[in-house]
């Protein structure tokens, strides 16, 4: 319950942002693991919206093979 009522202040803080969404990917695959799949995955994708700006410039940046 706690992490419930901590993810959406987590999220919603710019400081604590990216605690909060390593914390809900670990507590929605645990979900996830115990078969509330539907939820979890909606969950996991709306997390998208809270990564940080300059993530496509990382992942750019990191110059993967193609």
């Amino acid at each position: 319950m706690l992490i419930e009522v901590a993810l959406p202040i987590l999220l919603a803080v710019p400081r604590t942002r990216v605690l909060g969404l390593v914390v809900g990917a670990g507590f929605h695959t645990v979900l996830a693991l115990a078969g509330n799949v539907p939820f979890s995955a909606l969950a996991l994708a709306l997390y998208v919206a809270f990564l940080p700006t300059d993530v496509p410039d990382r992942l750019r940046a990191l110059d993967l093979p193609t």
